[in-house]
């Protein structure tokens, strides 16, 4: 339909929602009855944002109507061409090279060339990979949840969908959402264990993810902080001992690196549950950072992840239990400079996330004794790039940008 019409039909529809003459419609959106269509067919963005307000809908909600999409729709398919084994094989190929955005686009079409449902549930999990891989993280959710529609998928990999709807709700900062998800899952393992060496996996993601969501909220002044230190603890311990058994059984560096994750969050809470003194806590994290030296040097993946988190975590207990500002302002600055470099060295878009956020704090608190923040376009990039990415760092990235002073200004 073109965009004419769509725009008319909107129109009418948000008419008729509300019982209004053409007249009162007009008024409502600030327009002449008679050119409430532009010759052009494309709507300016006040008429757009008025309309969401007059059909309740959401802005994004009526721009994907206006340009003939449904939200949650998958973005068209290619023209269906290839064997669906060589694509899959490309796709995870370019995996394993860090080409996410040629493993999405092959991906898309071995989706398109599916023809069962098995086909169809790896085409999706190569897309899941391939987004999170590039840091799209709302549109992993979405491919996440377009899976779960999918009918007559194996049970194993519906599983590993949910998981995956789950931890990317985590990622985006959607954490009770993510804990109720990955707790489902956790408990649904726990009544129908399965053998399979996917199951194994997925139980043990499950049980990170869920465990990870209560290391937030036990950071957060939400009500009691220390029966989510408690479940964090259980559950990351879970999660790092069937990780480190599975690394050994499949020799895999990305199951080695989760379980490394899990065993610098379980770290991080330990203070709060009375398993370690902070004092102590910390000096591992400093000690870890012997092993992330120059990670330019070193090979992308799980494992060098792992290290960046492990230099996250060690900020969030300085802010927790280091009362010397100034030694707060030296551990925060030692691990986010860290932090910052494996972020860069991956291209990862979380780790930048927390980068950024924590850094500011560290400014915040400095106050004017901080010295003068200074960004050049690439940083300026990265930030964009990170508010595209997460909605709720939007905030926090207009204020980085409004503190700092750019280079050449």
């Amino acid at each position: 339909m073109p965009r004419r019409d769509r725009l008319e039909s909107v129109l009418t529809l948000a008419q008729v929602y509300r019982g209004w003459t053409l007249r009162s419609l007009a008024e409502s959106l600030g327009r002449d009855p008679h050119k409430l269509v532009p010759e052009s067919g494309i709507p300016k963005l006040d008429l757009v944002m008025r309309l969401a307000e007059t059909l309740d809908w959401s802005i994004d909600d009526v721009a994907m109507d206006l340009c003939g999409r449904s939200p949650g729709a998958a973005p068209d398919a290619p023209l269906a061409m290839g064997d669906f084994r060589e694509l899959d094989r490309a796709a995870f190929e370019a995996y394993g090279a860090n080409r996410f955005r040629e493993m999405l686009e092959i991906a898309r079409q071995a989706l398109a060339v599916a023809s069962a449902p098995e086909e169809r549930a790896r085409a999706l999990t190569r897309q899941l990979a391939a987004l999170d891989g590039l840091g799209l993280y709302r549109q992993a959710l979405d491919v996440a949840q377009r899976a779960l529609r999918e009918t007559e998928i194996p049970l194993e990999h519906h599983l590993s969908f949910r998981a995956n709807l789950a931890n990317a709700h985590y990622t985006i900062g959607n954490i009770y959402e993510a804990e109720s998800l990955a707790g489902s899952l956790v408990e649904w393992f726990a009544r129908n264990p399965l053998p399979s060496e996917c199951s194994k996996s997925t139980r043990a993601f499950a049980s990170y993810v869920r465990g990870s969501c209560h290391r937030v909220l036990a950071g957060l002044r939400v009500p009691q902080p220390d029966e989510h230190a408690r479940w964090a603890e259980r559950d990351l311990g879970r999660a790092e001992r069937m990780l480190d058994e599975y690394a050994a059984e499949s020799g895999h560096d990305l199951y080695a690196g989760y379980a490394n994750v899990c065993r610098g969050g379980a770290l991080e809470v330990a203070p709060l549950t009375g398993a370690a003194p902070p004092d102590a806590v910390l000096e591992r994290f400093l000690s870890a950072l012997d092993a992330v030296v120059d990670p330019s040097r070193m090979p992308r993946g799980a494992w060098l992840e792992s290290w960046g988190w492990w230099c996250i975590f060690g900020c969030n207990v300085a802010l927790r239990h280091v009362p010397d500002e100034a030694r707060l302002q030296t551990l925060m600055a030692v691990f986010t400079n860290k932090a910052d470099e494996v972020a860069e060295h991956l291209g990862n878009w979380a780790l930048r996330e927390r980068v950024w956020t924590l850094e500011l704090e560290r400014r915040r608190r400095a106050g004017a004794t901080t010295d003068v923040w200074v960004m050049d376009d690439d940083d300026v990039r990265v930030v964009a790039g990170t508010m595209a990415r997460f909605p709720m760092f939007r905030e926090v990235g207009w204020q980085v940008l409004r503190t700092a002073r750019r280079i050449g200004q």
